[in-house]
């Protein structure tokens, strides 16, 4: 199954919390099933304005940053990538980043983490 790095808290809201558009400075041919790996490292400044940002759009608070239910360095659910576009005028999850493609996410389901070696981009896992 293709799966795709996310740093918390970011893997967190894909999964649990409704963000719907990942943003990415590449493009992928790729569409289908997902697999959201959360990232083993995040900073302070990284977390504390991702909380922000997600209790502006979701109205949620992830657990906290040291919390083992982020599943870090794991496999945390599934997605669906449905399409790809360019950055438009978007609001919300896609931002006002004009150099970024909106990966469009729907029907998130969790699972039960799996730990295996994330990398960059697009990669290979067996759930």
């Amino acid at each position: 199954m293709k799966a795709l790095g996310v740093r918390q808290p970011w893997a967190w809201v894909i999964i649990r919390a409704g963000k719907d558009i990942e943003n990415r400075t590449w493009v992928t041919n790729y569409l289908g099933a997902l697999a959201i790996h959360a990232g083993k490292t995040c900073t302070v400044g990284d977390w504390e304005d991702g909380v922000w940002l997600i209790k502006q759009l979701a109205g949620k608070n992830p657990p906290p940053q040291e919390s083992p239910r982020l599943g870090r360095g794991a496999v945390i659910g599934i997605v669906e990538l449905v399409d790809r576009t360019p950055a438009a005028h978007a609001d919300g999850w896609g931002g006002q980043n004009p150099s970024v493609f909106h990966w469009h996410l729907r029907n998130p389901r969790p699972c039960k983490p799996a730990v295996v070696r994330g990398s960059l981009g697009l990669f290979e896992v067996k759930l």
